[in-house]
């Protein structure tokens, strides 16, 4: 690739991209937003996968703690560190679907990172658009570790201050 000399000459140089730990594993969870990293890219899957809570201590790691009885066949719900919002995973093992709910400020951060992110781990976007004062996004992908297509929901709801992620494998 050639680019026109102005002044001193340019060099190509190919940039590796580096993903996030999220994109594989869990990240330290300092705040909201790395807690939900945790939550949509790490736990959520793992529940779609295993369908069981990690253990409490593995919880407490990725920054949440479970809030509902952990029986088998039943709906889980976890609480996050949500900093100056409430921060929720929810996964129902009816319809296999693990749900993360933010609300409060930054809320449009959180939305905005999800995106990037399953942007950077080559999810592709299929729909979205905005309505009624909320923003949604659609991607897909492959799941990690299972021959299967991971879906991501992201909406940002500007009449509430709310993001929510929804994670889904078919």
């Amino acid at each position: 690739m050639e680019f026109p000399q102005i002044g001193r000459p340019f060099a190509y140089v190919p940039m590796l991209l580096l993903l996030p730990a999220s994109a594989h594993a869990q990240v330290a969870p300092e705040s909201p937003i790395h807690t939900t990293v945790n939550g949509a890219f790490y736990l959520c899957p793992r529940l779609i996968g295993t369908e069981a809570a990690p253990p409490t201590e593995e919880l407490s790691k990725l920054g949440f703690e479970a809030t509902a009885p952990l029986a088998p066949g039943r709906s889980l719900w976890f609480k996050g560190d949500g900093g100056k919002g409430n921060l929720t995973v929810s996964y129902d093992p009816a319809e296999k679907r693990c749900t993360l709910d933010y609300v409060g400020a930054g809320y449009e951060q959180i939305a905005g990172i999800a995106r990037d992110m399953v942007k950077q781990n080559r999810f592709v976007r299929i729909t979205g658009g905005d309505r009624d004062g909320a923003k949604g996004d659609v991607f897909e992908g492959a799941a990690r570790g299972r021959a299967k297509i991971a879906r991501f929901i992201i909406i940002e709801n500007y009449t509430n201050g709310s993001a929510a992620i929804s994670y889904s494998e078919r």
